[in-house]
């Protein structure tokens, strides 16, 4: 019988230090809870029932004022925090937005948050005065080399030359000087192996070094030197493990090494 309650007792001082461990990490991480304690996260809904016009986001901007903007397939909405409002195309008003199918959204930072950039689907490129609440708008016009090459604009830049730079659906890209009102188009040339690598570009960014990166539907991801004015063409090469895995580029990031 001796035997048998000494393993008995074994057994019982065995589990109190295992609970006494158990304890110990516990009142270790209690701590831990109440000064990171675990936040639900909640989703507020925007949607037509609070005021959107339309369900399809295109693009989310939110300015140096603090307005958040939205662009939809049926007009441009700025959100306070608390009311939407929106801005739409009125065919009788020259000053309304082009179009209101919103593809893209630029603030230059050296107009003080009063100018927005629009880029629309078939309405070329609006610049929105906050304070006025009006639009201006810069479309293609024939026999114009000025203007824009096609009115569907896809994405916005500023780079450091001062000037903004824009991809397009259908027409290259286009550098437009804000001081002359002024475009300068590059398009696809077969006959040109330096020349945009092709006509549907998408996003646009400048690196550190100046140089312009163009991603394309089809002709790959494009480098371009706005001083040179030549571009270099990365392509998927099915051939080479080391190439660019498709030829669709649709975003383009660049990091901070």
């Amino acid at each position: 019988w001796s035997s048998q309650i000494e393993k008995i007792w074994g057994r019982i001082d065995r589990m109190a230090r295992s609970f006494f461990f158990i304890f110990i990490f516990l009142l270790y991480l209690y701590p831990i809870g109440i000064l990171y304690p675990q936040k639900e996260i909640q989703f507020e809904q925007l949607g037509r029932e609070q005021g959107v016009s339309q369900a399809t986001i295109n693009c989310i901007f939110k300015d140096s004022r603090g307005f958040m903007w939205f662009g939809t397939c049926a007009g441009l909405n700025r959100y306070d925090g608390y009311n939407l409002k929106v801005y739409l195309n009125n065919p009788f008003d020259s000053t309304s937005l082009s179009n209101p199918y919103i593809n893209c959204i630029y603030e230059d930072p050296a107009d003080s948050g009063r100018f927005l950039w629009i880029g629309n689907w078939s309405g070329g490129l609006d610049k929105f005065d906050q304070d006025l609440e009006t639009f201006k708008h810069y479309r293609l016009q024939d026999r114009n080399p000025n203007s824009p090459a096609v009115d569907n604009i896809m994405d916005i830049i500023k780079a450091r030359d001062g000037y903004l730079w824009i991809t397009t659906l259908t027409g290259g890209i286009s550098r437009f000087d804000p001081k002359t009102a002024t475009f300068k188009n590059y398009s696809h040339d077969p006959a040109n192996p330096n020349s945009l690598s092709h006509y549907s570009t998408h996003p646009i960014i400048e690196d550190r070094c100046g140089l312009l990166w163009v991603g394309s539907e089809g002709g790959g991801l494009n480098c371009f030197d706005p001083e040179k004015e030549i571009f270099i063409h990365f392509l998927h090469d099915p051939k080479d493990p080391n190439s660019l895995s498709n030829n669709d580029v649709w975003s383009l990031f660049q990091d901070s090494e």
